[in-house]
């Protein structure tokens, strides 16, 4: 037996309606969630950095959405010969800010961006912070000595509206010394 429910035909059309209704909203809410795109790219000026604010930019960074992960290519054209620590930051404020008495060169920028709160200084894609990414390495030309490297995991729809961060010394990705060694801030660009 088949059964049939019969609508009136100004009631079917606004059944009709409603359901066209339904899906719009749904297709725009799932068109809002931001997808990490193969090929976006942005390019962040890293200006130097002090206790009394934001200096000359110093370096830019190329971040682009790869399928294996964040791809960054860092141009250094003013930052000091030798290995430095890089790290994305929670916040996109790259201001001094006062911590425990004294003012800190891009302070304002916050921690390691960490979401899963690991608390944790590890390295890149060894389940510390998620912002830890690989040291840089300037080289007496004023270049970094990989031109080129991919951190797995990161997106770049992630990270934007954060800053990244490039430290005065090397990165042992220990918390013993305390935030790998890398010491002061020296160098901060805001995430686009």
């Amino acid at each position: 037996m088949q059964c049939r429910v019969l609508f009136p035909l100004r009631d079917r059309s606004r059944f009709i309606a409603g359901y066209i209704a339904v899906a719009l909203s749904i297709t725009s809410v799932h068109a809002q969630t931001p997808k990490p795109l193969e090929g976006e790219s942005v390019s962040v000026a890293l200006n130097a950095v002090t206790t009394s604010g934001i200096g000359e930019p110093v370096a830019r960074a190329e971040l682009v959405q790869a399928p294996q992960g964040l791809q960054i290519v860092i141009v250094a054209t003013r930052l000091p010969v030798g290995p430095h620590g890089f790290h994305v930051h929670e916040v996109g404020n790259c201001g001094p800010k006062e911590k425990d008495g004294k003012m800190e060169a891009a302070g304002a920028a916050g921690g390691h961006y960490d979401p899963e709160q690991t608390g944790k200084h590890a390295g890149p894609d060894k389940g510390g912070h998620k912002g830890d990414l690989p040291l840089l390495n300037i080289t007496e030309d004023g270049d970094q000595q990989r031109s080129a490297f991919v951190v797995r995991g990161l997106t770049l729809a992630e990270i934007r509206g954060r800053s990244l961060m490039i430290h005065a010394g090397g990165d042992t990705y220990s918390d013993e010394p305390p935030m790998g060694g890398g010491g002061a801030r020296i160098a901060c660009g805001v995430i686009p």
